[in-house]
Formats: C-alpha cells, structure tokens, sequence
C-alpha cells in the first residue's frame, strides 16, 4: 500500500475516471465563447475543460498548484496545432495568491476546486483573487455539488467502489471511496480516494490519497460572493441549465462590481 498526495494520483488517474464526463465541458466552453477573450481558469488541472475551451477559439490562461497536473496538460499540448497550442498559457500557483498582471472578462473555476478551500479565510481568499483578476463587470463562473445531507448519516468508515477503467498497459484499475468523518460545524468531508490495480484478477498495487473537501450551502454561497464583490446573475442545478433546486450542482455564474 502507497499513501500518495491528491494531486499526484489525480495527475495519474484524472482523465480515464472522467473520460465520459463531457456537459460541463459543453456547458464551459459555451460560456466562454460568449465573451470570445481571454478565458481564466483557475484550478486548470489536465486540460479537461481548458483545452476544448482554446479549440474552440479562446485564449486560456490556465492555473493550478500541481506542476505535476500541469505537466499532463503540457503534454497534451504538444499534439494540439500550432493555433491551440499558441492559445494557451499554463502557470503554477495557488488560487489565494497568484498575481498575473492581466485582467480577464471571464474566470472560470470548473469542477470543484472551490471545494478544496476548507475555511472560510481560504474560501474568501481564493473568491477575492479571481475578483482581483477580473474587469468589472466579468463573470466568475464555478460549480460545486449539493450536499446530500442525508448521506451524512449514514456509516463512516465504508469503501463504495465509484468505477472501473483498463488502463493503457491493460491492467485493470478500480476506485474506492472512503469516507472517515464529517465535520458539519465546520463544512468537511474527510475522506480518501483508494486506488487499486489489478491483472489478470490479482491484486497488484494499491494507492490511497487523502481527500478533504468542504461543502457549501446556497446561503454560503451567496454570503461568500457578497463579501468578494460579486453579484450574482445566473444560477443552474445542471450543466443543462436546469433548476438549482431539484439537482445536484450549483453552476453559478456571478458578475464583477
């Protein structure tokens, strides 16, 4: 058994588990295209949603704090075209405290980044930097999930398999959830990510990473955009613009003042 940092697994494991995860790609970068600038995302990880959103005829400047996930997304640089390629510009940094000398009409913060920010200093923090980034009257747009709060009840303690992949050297990998405890004063799901590989039907290697996540309600959300200067404009439960009450996502989109 290897205990290995979130990032280096997720650079590892990212794009297989999420490979049919595609409408909030769509949802992305149909936003984006609205302004057609300069897109930030901040918490760019492998290029999942930046790279479609440069395809598509945007500049990206991508941001993310593992040059180990950034390296993924470099590495798919080199077979885009020379056009894409020249699109996108990748930095490594932390989303409290980066500082570009750059202003965008829209930042992006896809697929719950916002959710590793555990306090609400850091929550605050990270929600004013990309306000510092940002022209007045940009659009901050992030997704984050809706808790299930009755899930929250139920046992600790208890691997749930999420799914199964071949990988390219045709071995088979299976993720497990663990979920060890929930803070609900503070907001936290402490958990780990159990990766396990197999060949042939023998178990043959076995990672965990560590995964803490905070968890938002509607309220929160819109108290913490409030104090970073955002105005709420648009608000989806799903990435096919359904309501924000009866699904499992809050996308919301927020304007600059």
């Amino acid at each position: 058994m290897i205990i290995r940092e979130y990032w280096t697994t997720t650079a590892k494991y990212y794009d297989l588990f999420h490979s049919n995860r595609k409408e909030d790609v769509e949802f992305w970068t149909s936003i984006a295209a609205r302004t057609g600038g300069s897109v930030l995302e901040i918490g760019c990880g492998t290029g999942r949603v930046g790279l479609e959103i440069a395809r598509n005829g945007n500049r990206l400047c991508g941001i993310d704090q593992s040059d180990t996930i950034l390296d993924v997304f470099r590495q798919k640089l080199t077979t885009e075209s020379d056009d894409v390629r020249q699109r996108v510009q990748l930095h490594q940094g932390d989303m409290r405290t980066f500082r570009l000398n750059q202003q965008f009409e829209l930042a992006l913060i896809p697929f719950r980044p916002l959710q590793h920010m555990l306090t609400l200093e850091d929550q605050i923090a990270a929600l004013t930097n990309a306000r510092r980034h940002l022209t007045t009257g940009g659009i901050l747009g992030f997704d984050v999930f809706f808790p299930n709060f009755s899930s929250f009840d139920q046992p600790d303690g208890v691997e749930k398999l999420e799914r199964e992949w071949i990988d390219g050297e045709g071995r088979t990998v299976r993720r497990f959830f663990l979920r060890h405890r929930v803070d609900k004063v503070n907001q936290v799901i402490y958990a780990s990510f159990i990766f396990r590989i197999y060949r042939g039907g023998d178990l043959i290697a076995e990672e965990i990473s560590p995964l803490n996540m905070s968890y938002y309600t509607y309220p929160h959300l819109r108290l913490l955009l409030k104090l970073s200067r955002f105005e709420l404009v648009e608000e989806y439960g799903s990435f096919t613009r359904e309501s924000i009450a009866v699904h499992q996502e809050m996308i919301l989109l927020a304007q600059a003042v």
